[in-house]
């Protein structure tokens, strides 16, 4: 399935709009969010709304150490 690309300033809209609290931006595409999960299942209170984003999913041609 094909994500919805943003613009940089769309991108800025749809977190501030978001009912998420917390937004983590990890690097890794496979290991990383599944580690990173586990960190905010470990420390966050269970009422605390996070998601987790990779490299590739941002604005801009991100997408690790090459970009």
């Amino acid at each position: 399935m094909n994500r919805l690309h943003h613009s940089f300033s769309g991108y800025l809209r749809l977190m501030q709009i978001s009912s998420t609290q917390l937004f983590v931006f990890v690097e890794g595409k496979q290991c990383d969010p599944y580690f990173f999960a586990g960190v905010c299942l470990a420390t966050l209170n269970p009422h605390v709304s996070y998601e987790i984003f990779t490299a590739r999913q941002l604005p801009g041609n991100t997408g690790g150490k090459q970009a």
